[in-house]
């Protein structure tokens, strides 16, 4: 590891949950490890790696990369619930001030 890297494990997550949206399964043995590496000034990288004997035969990765955007000087970051409110006010002043529309999906 580098000192541009930063890892997450997370363990001990409730096996009635899914793992995406796709509706993939877990066991109580499901572990995973976020490794968040930032790639240069303006860019980002994450890597999730599911380990879960139980479930599947090997452990299996995804990887996104991602815009970082610099917050204005004095920018105070607000709590952040997940509620449908908080979420729309979130996307109102951060996502859709950095991110132009033609890179949104």
């Amino acid at each position: 590891m580098d000192d541009y890297t930063f890892v997450v494990q997370t363990v001990g997550l409730n096996p009635r949950t899914w793992l995406d949206h796709a509706g993939r399964p877990h066991s109580e043995d499901l572990r995973v490890e976020e490794r968040f590496h930032r790639v240069d000034h303006d860019n980002m990288e994450l890597t999730v790696t599911i380990y879960d004997p139980k479930m599947y035969k090997e452990p299996w990765q995804g990887l996104n990369k991602f815009p970082l955007h610099l917050q204005p000087r004095g920018y105070d970051m607000p709590e952040f619930l997940c509620s449908p409110i908080d979420f729309a006010d979130y996307k109102k002043q951060v996502e859709d001030a950095v991110i132009p529309t033609s890179e949104k999906k």
